[in-house]
């Protein structure tokens, strides 16, 4: 069993030179707090879902508690 650790500081790609899967993980997870929507390059249903835990995370105790009963209906 071996440990690989993640820099993400490290990963420089732009949106334009992102090119496989793992690439846009590293992108999702470098770039999530200053992202307001999803980049075009993630369409795939497991990004959006991702971007939406993360958006869901984000809120308040009180924006969750509107939100959570929003989605009930």
């Amino acid at each position: 069993m071996g440990f690989i650790y993640l820099e993400i500081i490290n990963f420089v790609k732009s949106e334009a030179e992102v090119e496989d899967e793992l690439d846009k993980v590293f992108f999702m997870l470098k770039n999530m707090s200053t992202l307001k929507t999803l980049p075009r390059i993630m369409k795939s249903a497991v990004f959006q879902r991702f971007f939406q835990l993360a958006s869901y995370a984000k809120l308040t105790k009180e924006e969750r508690t509107m939100y959570d009963i929003r989605s009930k209906t």
